[in-house]
């Protein structure tokens, strides 16, 4: 696993949409970001697939300000994306890993 940040644009999409919540939240992501993230390996993608969020009232937020056509994404070329139609393992949540 890698520690590293996200490189551009992720890293600045990612603190302007973390600057714009108004309490600490997680999201659970999935996709290519996550592997891009986590593992280095280059895989084009221009969204960041999220399946959870919590606290899950903070989801609107995200998408209003994060998601595709929001003027983030257009100035970062990149957006934050729900994915509400996943089935995802049971207890994938204790194989998560902090990115």
């Amino acid at each position: 696993m890698s520690t590293r940040l996200p490189d551009e644009p992720w890293a600045g999409f990612l603190e302007a949409l973390d600057s714009s919540l108004t309490e600490e939240t997680t999201v659970h992501c999935l996709g290519g970001f996550a592997i891009h993230a986590l593992y280095g390996l280059a895989r084009p993608t221009r969204d960041i697939d999220a399946a959870a969020v919590a606290p899950f009232d903070q989801l609107p937020l995200l998408v209003r300000t994060g998601g595709k056509g929001s003027g983030l994404a257009l100035l970062h070329g990149v957006y934050f994306d729900f994915v509400s139609v996943v089935t995802l393992p049971h207890d994938y949540d204790s194989r998560l890993t902090p990115i």
